[in-house]
This record gives structure tokens, C-alpha cells and sequence, in this order.
């Protein structure tokens, strides 16, 4: 049986590799709304797991559906406002220190998504929250303007009705900085204060009696520049690879006192080698120094 479930924990940690080191990074969320297990019709899916997750965390309030198409943006997004009587819809993408987010912290992270606001109804926000833990917003409001709150707590530029835009954001935990560009434009960047990323939170508060004024897909989250250390190093080389997965598997089922134990395995310091350490090592996957 060891073995049986050994050569499928392997299965899967090949499965996931190809994707988990992206653009110098860790990706630890690659979010198509156009492809399974999102529907046409439905909420997205949420759910949690190891890097790289392809559904949101949750869903905080309302009800934000997967459609066909908003204007332009016509690969199956997700739609925040969709519902004229009761627009507002938060999603969240945990991204940090265990629960359900990741058990890593990471120096640096890149955010980016496809955004579209296809009109301009009487009063609407449309919020990209980074929780630093401290809040960290950045506003799309019915003007037309964009303004990113407390850093630097101005209007950053504008955008267009019914054109996507791509929106990419970048946090360098280590120094303190945020930068927000739009379409390969930085829009701001500078002094911010980031203690870490818990999570990020996609908003839609809408105040006026209109249907479907946003919308989002492709949404990507990678922690960059790697982990301060690599919490599934089992072997003590620096990196989280299939020398570190063989220890574990050799571990499996042990504790202090087994002929097998081996404390280095025990990723989550409960005392056992099992699905916790199993879990936290193939969310590190990849990870380099």
C-alpha cells in the first residue's frame, strides 16, 4: 500500500511541476475562467490546494458568475455586478502563511488579470484590495479614473469603457515598494509599507440599479524571487525537489521513536509524517534559494 500511494504522490508532484516555476517565480495561482471546473451560468469554483491553484479561495459575499462573454473581453471571465439587485461581489485569492492561503511568505509577488468595465452605470467601484495586512486598494471608479489608496493616495490614470485592459501589480515585500501598471505603462510606483500578502480581494461595489459594468479573467499570482527559505527543503540542500518528496515517502507514517522517523520530514512540527508535510511540500514545490 506504501508503495501504491508512493508512486501516486509522485504522479502528482510531476503533474504539478511544469507549472510551478514561472517568470522567475512561483506560480501560485493561474485562474482561466474558461476552462473547467468553471461553468457558463455559475459562480466561480473555489477551493484550496497546492501551487498552481486554478480557482479562487472564496467567495466573501454576493454572487460573481462565470458568462460567456462581457463586450471585448469574450474568453468565459468572471462578471462582479452582474445582478442589477444586488451587485456586490467579493472574491478572494488567499495567498499567504498557511489556513488557506500558502505556508510560504514570500519577498516578492506579481499579480496580474484581464479587466474590463463595459459601462459606465450611475455609481459603481470596482476595487482590487491587497491585504499587506494592512488594506492596500486600487479603484476603478464610474468616471473613468483610477486612484490607489493610502499608496499614494491619488489618482494614477484612467482607463476606458467596454476596452480590456491588462493590470499588473507588483509587490517588493522586502523594500517596502508597490508598483500598478496598466498595458506595460507603469502607472505608480514608490514607497509602500508591506508586511506581508495574506490575500487579495476582488470587489464590486455597485450602488446603482445596472447590470454587468466588470469583468475579469486570466488572473495570475506568482511569489517571486523565492521563499525566504524553502519550507519543504527535507534534504537541507535549499531547494523543495524529488530528493526532498523520497525522504518524506521513506518517513511516511513515522514518528519519534520509529525505526523510519525522520525529523526533518516532519514539515508542520506535529510530531508525524503524513498528509500536513505531504502538503506543504508540494506547495513549495520548485522553490530555489
Amino acid at each position: 500500500m506504501r508503495r501504491q500511494f508512493g508512486i501516486l504522490v509522485v504522479a502528482i508532484a510531476l503533474w504539478v511541476v511544469p507549472g510551478s516555476a514561472l517568470a522567475g517565480g512561483m506560480l501560485l495561482y493561474d485562474v482561466d475562467f474558461g476552462t473547467p471546473p468553471h461553468t457558463v451560468g455559475q459562480p466561480p469554483v473555489t477551493g484550496t490546494g497546492p501551487a498552481p491553484r486554478d480557482t479562487p479561495t472564496q467567495i466573501i459575499f454576493g454572487e460573481p458568475l462565470v458568462v460567456a462573454a462581457l463586450g471585448a473581453l469574450d474568453d468565459q471571465p468572471c462578471a462582479f455586478g452582474w445582478h442589477a439587485s444586488d451587485p456586490y461581489d467579493q472574491l478572494k485569492f488567499a495567498t499567504g502563511l498557511g489556513g488557506d492561503g500558502f505556508p510560504e511568505a514570500y519577498d516578492s509577488y506579481h499579480i496580474e488579470m484581464d479587466l474590463i468595465v463595459e459601462a459606465s452605470p450611475a455609481s459603481f467601484t470596482f476595487t482590487v484590495l491587497l491585504d499587506t495586512p494592512t488594506v492596500r486598494n486600487i479603484y476603478f471608479y464610474d468616471d473613468g479614473q483610477i486612484r490607489a489608496w493610502p499608496c499614494p493616495g491619488e489618482y494614477i490614470g484612467t482607463f476606458e469603457f467596454g476596452v480590456p485592459l491588462f493590470l499588473e501589480i507588483d509587490l517588493d515585500v522586502a523594500n517596502d515598494q508597490l508598483t500598478i501598471t496598466k498595458d506595460g505603462d507603469v502607472l505608480w510606483s514608490g514607497d509602500c509599507e508591506i508586511e506581508v500578502l495574506r490575500s487579495i480581494r476582488l470587489n464590486m461595489d455597485q450602488d446603482a440599479d445596472a447590470s454587468d459594468p466588470v469583468a475579469v479573467d486570466n488572473f495570475r499570482v506568482y511569489g517571486g524571487g523565492g521563499p525566504s527559505e524553502c519550507v519543504g527543503d527535507v534534504d537541507g540542500d535549499g531547494d523543495t525537489d524529488q530528493s526532498d518528496l523520497g525522504l518524506l515517502l521513506a518517513a511516511w507514517c513515522t514518528h519519534e521513536g520509529d525505526p523510519n522517523w525522520n525529523p526533518d520530514a516532519d514539515l508542520d512540527g506535529d510530531g508525524h509524517v503524513g498528509h500536513g508535510d505531504l502538503g506543504i511540500l508540494l506547495a513549495d514545490w520548485g522553490c530555489t534559494p
